[in-house]
């Protein structure tokens, strides 16, 4: 846990940029021991290009198990951290641009044949004033602002990676990988894959559904709170979900 989690329950994107950096450097000293050729007393029989070893399906299959683990509790909960993020960004950067354009859209509204005019957009001017005279009320907050920062850093460390394996190849003088035809133990393999992984994968579904669902009404009643407005979903008629011992930590 100490290695994917950092700072009490988030995901350790330090250990794991050093673990991305060790591979890369481990897998740039075995394509430059094999382009120059080292000889070993040692006969290595090369693997089959798209055979997956036993070692990894079994990986695969208690990562994905059906039961649930802690893996997948971490892999759902980034998830949701990330999708509730970005779409709060989202919101906050709408909700802004909205307020800042209010003066905009008042003295456009007073134009004659003015598109804000016609039923239904000409809510857009009040609801720019109202937006202007609660700017603060819609905004990213602290956990907001460490899950965004958090994927900047994810992508990062993906454009890096992929540009230090093209640089790799590049360097090693590696022909681009051509294109190969499935045979029929491909097929069999990539259907005993799926079947091997879609219980799990399917739970996790359903669990991120939820959270995420929780989460946006939690999401919602905050905001609406903060307008001074009363709240869309009352505890009566929208029973809250049992999974508050995660949600909690998000």
């Amino acid at each position: 846990e100490a290695f994917h989690r950092g700072g009490g329950d988030r995901l350790n994107i330090g250990k794991v940029e050093d673990l991305t950096q060790g591979f890369g450097s481990f897998t740039n000293a075995i394509a430059a021991e094999s382009s120059a050729g080292t000889s070993t007393s040692l006969v290595r029989v090369p693997k089959e290009t798209g055979q997956m070893d036993a070692a990894t399906k079994e990986l695969l299959a208690l990562m994905f198990a059906a039961e649930g683990n802690y893996v997948q509790e971490l892999i759902i909960e980034e998830a949701v951290r990330a999708v509730d993020s970005l779409s709060r960004d989202a919101a906050v950067q709408v909700w802004q641009r909205l307020a800042q354009s209010a003066p905009a859209a008042v003295a456009a509204s007073l134009l004659p044949f003015s598109p804000l005019s016609i039923p239904g957009v000409s809510v857009i001017p009040a609801l720019s004033i109202f937006a202007s005279a609660r700017y603060d009320s819609i905004k990213l907050s602290y956990d907001d602002k460490k899950n965004l920062a958090v994927l900047r850093r994810i992508a990062a460390l993906l454009t890096n990676t992929v540009q230090t394996a093209q640089q790799s190849q590049q360097l090693n003088g590696a022909p681009p990988p051509a294109r190969r035809s499935f045979s029929q133990s491909d097929v069999d393999q990539t259907r005993e894959l799926v079947q091997t992984v879609l219980p799990g994968v399917q739970n996790m579904a359903v669990r991120f559904y939820t959270l995420l669902l929780e989460r946006f009404r939690v999401r919602v009643q905050d905001d609406f709170r903060n307008l001074g407005l009363p709240t869309p979903f009352s505890q009566e008629r929208f029973p809250r979900e049992n999974v508050a011992p995660t949600f909690r930590r998000l």
